[in-house]
């Protein structure tokens, strides 16, 4: 296997693990806000 493709795999895997916390954490936010207006 290339070392790029393993990288590009590595990538996609880190995004996928960033993800969705991320957003989970940005919609919390979004309810709280929501919830003070």
């Amino acid at each position: 296997m290339k070392p790029s493709k393993l990288y590009g795999l590595h990538s996609v895997q880190a995004a996928l693990d960033y993800s969705p916390k991320k957003i989970s954490k940005a919609w919390i936010d979004a309810q709280r806000l929501d919830k003070r207006l």
